[in-house]
């Protein structure tokens, strides 16, 4: 149910004002931001991804990659049994209706002959896990106002206003299959500016002192280094596994339409900006010692400076994908007029109906196409937030 329910909540989209683009038939929307990872707007390439929480005021956009995984061993040990000669013996228990004895024999002859090279059986062997958090700190002058948050099926476009006495937000973000990275623009209608301070965070409570657990793929203590800085127009996360050779970078690309920024040191601080557009690239390595932030600079430096110039391209491949297969019951104006929060509603009180049963399709298929990159589709897809055995969830395929 906590799956069903985070895939129905990762709705959102329709371009509430004039200067947007109209909006989509395959867009919804919801009233109120997200209180937990599992009720965020989710967006993906296969490859990247992010999950959009839409909070005024204190913003989390917790970015993900297919191929960050927490291991219980180096990744360069070969942790195949070779327990091929038990094969017979394994088929004449089966074959006495002694199915149960057969596993056990094979696991623990797996279980001696890996031993040594330090794999056990005990736990899961990788579980994913996100690679950091895009904190955006607003500043904010009394109660929100005008809330709303989008997810535009169609184009894979995840959309969040809100505003305050002083100050209205517009956010966009998406996960680029033309360029692979995730992007953020952060714009202020009107006559309004932008103030607000941002920096790539460790995901809290990945990281404890007192609990150096790593045999059972624990989250905690599974990092023997993280690091995050800042430099004048962009921001840095590197990370280095504790029991796997490996680790990652995150490097973002910042860049203003007016205002000024200043470098924090650990984040950038942005005062009376029009815009903001947030280009982010994450790059798992083998070797953690190693940084590739420079080169993923260049790759970024080397992109359009323009939010219009990276969503195009995105937006046709992502279409392309998603109008192969379409369920159409009649509902179109049903999503227009009615929120997640509604059709929630309605469908624990009265049941399933159409329109429900349309929005469970066309989720479905954004998010197989959302997921689908290096590795075949995932359970619960690229997405997930909480670490520990729970994630491990989301190394099981879809069932199609």
């Amino acid at each position: 149910m906590k799956l069903f329910r985070a895939f129905i909540l990762c709705l959102v989209a329709h371009q509430a004002f004039a200067d947007k683009a109209v909006s989509s038939r395959w867009t919804m929307h919801a009233d109120t931001p997200a209180n937990k990872w599992e009720d965020a707007f989710v967006t993906g390439n296969g490859r990247h991804g992010t999950m959009v929480m839409g909070r005024p005021g204190k913003e989390i956009i917790t970015c993900v990659h297919e191929e960050l995984f927490i291991s219980a061993w180096d990744r360069d040990i070969v942790a195949v049994a070779d327990i091929a000669y038990l094969l017979p013996e394994i088929r004449a228990l089966i074959r006495e209706g002694k199915p149960a004895d057969a596993a056990t024999l094979a696991v623990k002859a797996a279980g001696k002959e890996l031993a040594p090279k330090g794999v056990t059986n005990n736990g899961w062997p990788v579980v994913p896990h996100p690679a950091f958090d895009l904190e955006l700190e607003f500043k904010q002058e009394g109660e929100t106002q005008n809330y709303r948050r989008e997810l535009n099926l169609e184009t894979g476009e995840a959309f969040s206003r809100w505003g305050d006495a002083g100050h209205q937000v517009e956010q966009r973000v998406f996960s680029s299959r033309a360029h692979n990275v995730n992007v953020v623009e952060l714009r202020a209608p009107g006559s309004h500016k932008l103030d607000l301070s941002m920096r790539l965070i460790e995901r809290p409570g990945r990281i404890r002192k007192d609990a150096p657990v790593y045999r059972n793929v624990e989250m905690n203590g599974a990092f023997s280094s993280i690091s995050a800085e800042s430099a004048p127009g962009w921001l840095f996360y590197h990370a280095n596994y504790a029991l796997d050779s490996g680790g990652y970078d995150g490097v973002a690309r910042v860049t203003l339409d007016g205002g000024r920024m200043v470098d924090e040191g650990n984040g950038l601080r942005i005062q009376g900006a029009d815009r903001v557009l947030i280009v982010i690239q994450i790059d798992p390595s083998d070797d953690g010692r190693v940084s590739q932030r420079k080169r993923m600079q260049a790759e970024l430096r080397a992109l359009p400076k323009d939010y219009a110039g990276l969503f195009a391209p995105h937006a046709n491949l992502h279409r392309e994908m998603f109008g192969r297969v379409t369920l159409d019951l009649g509902c179109g104006t049903r999503w227009q007029t009615d929120s997640i929060e509604k059709v929630l509603a309605d469908t624990h009180q009265n049941g399933v109906n159409a329109h429900f049963l349309e929005m469970v399709h066309a989720m479905g298929r954004y998010l197989l196409i959302s997921t689908s990159g290096k590795y075949p589709a995932p359970l619960q897809g690229i997405w997930g937030a909480a670490g520990g055995h729970d994630g491990a969830e989301v190394l099981r395929p879809i069932p199609m």
